[in-house]
């Protein structure tokens, strides 16, 4: 799970940081607070604190240089019940030695002596378990080394809670996956040369579901985990958003006439993204 976090965290923090300027116009007059943190039950409350600059002191910092905060009070709240000040530790990372709880709500308020006070809340989403994995199908081809590659398919298993929406990450570890799966669609997320595929439950809201995916090796033996993130709305809101944007600007493939994307972002008084997942973990092995 750390490895999921410090991609997703070094890219949130880096794309808040950076370009928050160009996105909302509206904050090009003054410095902004910007607010970082995915929180999950797995890990301690974590939150990272930066600062937007005025765009020509932008251009000074070269549009990189990231200016962490490190003098803020940060207060975290469960149902409204406070749990404690959080601790700045190194780099704008203040923590909490505290674990948040499934399906509970969090606030998170955060002051200092050159921004307005800024807040947030977001829900701990419910674990969704794996039920299983199951290979379709087992393509075997030679590359032009004569090398034999195998093209595996499989299908996970999960059951949906009813009555709710939801929104899921899938993801493997480490491995380039592709899937034509209707509910993926062209929901993908990336970060560098990483992909996440990212989708909602409409089409299976309450019921179980085979996800369908697939990758290539060429190793006559191998082991690797597969991962199931279930992400409240605000995680989702945010990945889509990012994702649609990506496609409208891309200079490969620009959309002409389309209006500018903005980032969905829930901090008030500020900028940045507060939300949370839940994570199920199951593991494949392959032996030709």
């Amino acid at each position: 799970m750390k490895y999921f976090q410090e991609i997703l965290l070094s890219f949130v923090i880096i794309f808040s940081s950076c370009v928050k300027e160009i996105d909302n116009p509206a904050y090009n007059s003054v410095s902004n607070i910007v607010v970082n943190s995915i929180i999950n039950p797995d890990s301690t409350l974590t939150v990272h604190l930066s600062k937007t600059y005025f765009p020509y002191e932008s251009i000074l910092l070269n549009n990189f240089e990231i200016d962490n905060i490190s003098r803020a009070n940060v207060k975290f709240y469960e149902k409204n019940n406070f749990i404690g000040n959080a601790v700045f530790n190194d780099a704008g990372y203040y923590t909490i030695n505290y674990k948040p709880k499934e399906s509970n709500l969090y606030r998170i308020e955060i002051s200092t002596d050159e921004f307005i006070e800024v807040k947030s809340t977001t829900k701990i989403p419910g674990k969704v378990p794996i039920d299983k994995i199951e290979i379709v199908n087992d393509i075997s081809e030679n590359d032009v080394n004569d090398s034999t590659i195998h093209k595996l398919y499989y299908k996970l298993f999960f059951n949906d809670p009813v009555n709710e929406t939801n929104y899921y990450l899938f993801d493997i570890p480490k491995m380039s996956y592709q899937s034509n799966d209707p509910v993926i669609g062209t929901y993908d997320w990336s970060s560098g040369n990483k992909i996440f595929f990212i989708f909602e439950d409409i089409l299976f809201n309450g019921s179980e579901y085979a996800l369908n995916f697939w990758f290539e090796v060429n190793e006559i033996y191998f082991k690797t985990e597969i991962r199931l993130y279930s992400i409240n709305e605000d995680f989702y809101k945010y990945l889509a958003s990012y994702n649609l944007k990506q496609e409208v600007e891309d200079e490969d493939n620009l959309i002409p006439l389309v209006e500018p994307v903005s980032i969905y972002e829930n901090i008030e008084g500020g900028l940045g993204i507060f939300a949370a997942y839940n994570l199920s973990v199951d593991s494949i092995s392959y032996n030709p």
